[in-house]
């Protein structure tokens, strides 16, 4: 198992738009992906799932990846939320 953790900058915070880009990385993973967003946890391939994490700026998301794939789909994450998030 492998983690990423984040911290939002973006002021506009973990939305919808975002929500979907992100559940699609996640969706193309042979891995499962957890997304934690304090003591909410999310399944990272189900958008609303990863809409419920109320994520905001300046909270910290941390991923847990589990699987054959995690290092690239980590990797894939990790850019995502650099250029977004």
């Amino acid at each position: 198992m492998e983690t990423y953790k984040h911290l939002i900058i973006s002021r506009d915070g973990l939305h919808a738009r975002i929500a979907v880009y992100l559940a699609k990385i996640c969706r193309d993973a042979e891995s499962t992906v957890e997304v934690r967003n304090k003591e909410r946890r999310a399944n990272g391939k189900e958008v609303f799932s990863v809409m419920n994490l109320y994520a905001n700026q300046g909270d910290e998301l941390e991923f847990l990846v589990d699987g054959s794939d995690e290092e690239e789909i980590l990797g894939q994450i990790a850019v995502f939320c650099g250029e977004y998030l």
